[in-house]
């Protein structure tokens, strides 16, 4: 069976010299024995190939008739292990504009690496298109007043590596003429979302218990870093939809 070790430090700070002024971070370590997974994950077709013997048992047979199956289904391997640090700022205060809350969330990857066999290196995948970014962060700024709120906030993952790119491959993308200059870097990628909208608190008349929303995400429509694969991005560090805007209506009774 696949076993998970996982060791956590923390820590919360409320200091006293700074009312409504909250820090904490948390340190994570995950390791895993027996991984449930894609043994092969990572490695070229020509470090499979080099001698499929030491592939696993049974990832690849020999028919009766010649042929090679390959079995791609995911099996247990030898490890993984992740590491990671999460560390959060906020701050809450009144003036006489109304109250405003200001939340900072960075998370710095520090680890994650793979072995699927013992006569293969250990891969890392931290910091490349098959694992997060070595820095991703989250801005909030929200204020409300009185029965009007609006907030601003803002996402960003940090530039990575490509381990795998693309056109180095010769395929019939780019007619079998791997590029010998392929890009090995991806760039950073930072979106703002903005939102503005009104809550009636009482609830008597037709309007009482209504709150309204209108927004806007990725307001900038930002394009989507370049990265050397079958799409062309990541899509889990980019908005694939683009600009999107809203409004959101409802009433409570």
């Amino acid at each position: 069976p696949q076993v998970a070790s996982v060791v956590t430090y923390g820590f919360d700070w409320v200091p006293g010299f700074a009312t409504g002024l909250q820090l904490s971070a948390t340190y994570n370590r995950t390791t895993f024995d027996n991984y449930i997974g894609d043994p092969l994950s990572g490695l070229t077709y020509s470090e499979i190939f080099k001698d499929i013997s030491k592939m696993p048992e049974g990832t690849f047979t020999l028919g009766e008739n010649g042929v090679m199956l390959w079995d791609n289904r995911a099996i247990n391997f030898l490890g993984r292990r992740s590491r990671s640090i999460d560390t959060t700022a906020s701050y809450y205060f009144g003036n006489d504009w109304g109250d405003w809350r200001i939340e900072l969330n960075a998370v710095r990857t520090l680890e994650l690496t793979s072995r699927s066999l013992a006569s293969m290196p250990t891969l890392s995948y931290a910091d490349s298109e098959l694992g997060p970014s070595k820095w991703a962060g989250d801005l909030f700024v929200g204020w409300e007043g009185n029965a009007w709120f609006a907030s601003l906030g803002s996402h960003y993952s940090a530039a990575h590596r490509v381990l795998y790119p693309l056109s180095a491959t010769a395929t019939d993308y780019n007619d079998f003429s791997p590029n010998e200059n392929p890009r090995t870097r991806s760039a950073s990628y930072t979106t703002f979302d903005a939102q503005v909208g009104y809550r009636k608190h009482q609830r008597d008349g037709w309007l009482g218990g209504v709150t309204a929303r209108m927004g806007v995400q990725n307001m900038f429509d930002r394009d989507y870093p370049f990265v050397d694969n079958l799409s062309g991005f990541v899509s889990n560090r980019v908005n694939i939809r683009g600009r999107v805007l809203y409004l959101d209506i409802k009433k409570e009774f």
